[in-house]
């Protein structure tokens, strides 16, 4: 049985180094589903009387969540803080404010209610990242694939085939010397195109969660409209959970533009802004004009609002509309396979006619020598 890596020492080694914020290292290991875990042992124990800090030390024992965490709840515990502080720099910082709220009494059933309400909206955040995981893998792993065929292709089989054949590339004329030259931009430049091509996947991975001109028309198109379906049932998912805490409406959206991205953050602003002047939660989502998260979940929210529980119905709207965005997340990555598959496919032609043409060429000109 392998040993589990033990992130806190090497938070430890890197802050010695003069590194101010490890934070990351600490959430590599707590994951969304060890976190998912913890919530749900945690709430059971605490709910058959069980003191915190005893209670903490029973999930140590079961293992369920990395040693350190634990190690750390348990020392910032004993230094006198509050759980909900204790967790800060573990967990994000929604799930945090949704445990301070159980502290504070804001939920009817205190700190073991707070857990399970966090441990449902996990679960649930969890289905939504896999299913983007999922339907981002296939078509990456194609496009890597294509990438490797054409400059094993350039690299390998073109100049064994023009060595072998004997033929003199200067004299190649028309598609032959169009594809010569091709393959041999690719053969002298694969690295740094490589190095390029990857920097600008890279530079649009980065662009996801900022907000810039023009990019309320891109969240329209894949990869941005992945992304907005996303983060869409993830705010739902958050403002639920908080809500259904005992937080107010004004103050769970103050917390989300407190612990957002910057592209959630504008939208969640605006939002605010609305609700702060006395309007409803579904008129200030309509007034923004980003429609977001979705029109037709500001239209069935206008319709709940005067008669049902808000945080209950954000609840059923997130899971509703997290089938819906993943059936349109793998509608919307089928397109990026098409295009794909169809990149292969004239890649496949190309390599094919390739030798021939250089053939056909390598004949006329030596018919015509």
């Amino acid at each position: 049985m392998s040993k589990e890596i033990d992130f806190g020492t090497l938070a430890d080694l890197f802050r010695g180094l003069g590194l101010p914020d490890v934070s990351w290292l600490y959430r590599i290991g707590f994951g969304i589903e060890r976190r998912q875990e913890f919530y749900k042992d945690l709430a059971s124990i605490l709910r058959s009387g069980i003191r915190l800090e005893e209670g903490l030390k029973e999930v140590k024992a079961s293992k369920s969540v990395p040693d350190y965490i634990v190690r750390i709840l348990l020392d910032r515990i004993r230094r006198g803080r509050p759980f909900s502080k204790a967790m800060e720099g573990l967990v994000p910082g929604m799930e945090r404010m949704v445990l301070q709220a159980g502290e504070r009494g804001e939920s009817e059933a205190g700190v073991e209610e707070s857990l399970l309400i966090l441990a449902d909206t996990v679960g649930s955040m969890k289905k939504g990242q896999a299913a983007v995981i999922k339907s981002v893998a296939y078509p990456f792993s194609l496009f890597l694939g294509v990438i490797g065929f054409v400059v094993f292709y350039a690299r390998t089989v073109i100049p064994k085939f023009i060595a072998g054949h004997m033929l003199d590339p200067s004299k190649l004329h028309g598609n032959a010397f169009l594809m010569f030259e091709v393959f041999d931009l690719v053969k002298n430049y694969w690295l740094p195109g490589l190095f390029l091509m990857f920097g600008g996947i890279g530079g649009l991975i980065f662009s996801m969660p900022y907000d810039f001109p023009g990019r309320k028309w891109l969240d329209r198109f894949p990869p941005w409209s992945i992304y907005r379906l996303w983060v869409g049932t993830q705010f739902l998912f958050s403002m639920s959970a908080l809500m259904r805490a005992g937080v107010p409406v004004l103050q769970s959206l103050n917390i989300l533009i407190k612990y957002s991205n910057p592209w959630l953050t504008k939208r969640v602003r605006v939002i605010k802004t609305g609700v702060a002047r006395g309007a409803g939660l579904s008129k200030a989502m309509e007034k923004t004009g980003y429609h977001f998260p979705d029109d037709r979940i500001i239209s069935r929210l206008r319709i709940r609002e005067n008669h049902a529980d808000v945080s209950e119905a954000l609840r059923e709207f997130s899971r509703d509309w997290q089938e819906r965005g993943d059936n349109l997340i793998s509608s919307q990555t089928k397109i990026l396979n098409v295009v794909l598959i169809l990149v292969v496919a004239g890649l496949l032609t190309l390599a094919g006619i390739g030798p021939y043409a250089f053939e056909v060429s390598s004949g006329q000109t030596m018919t015509g020598f």
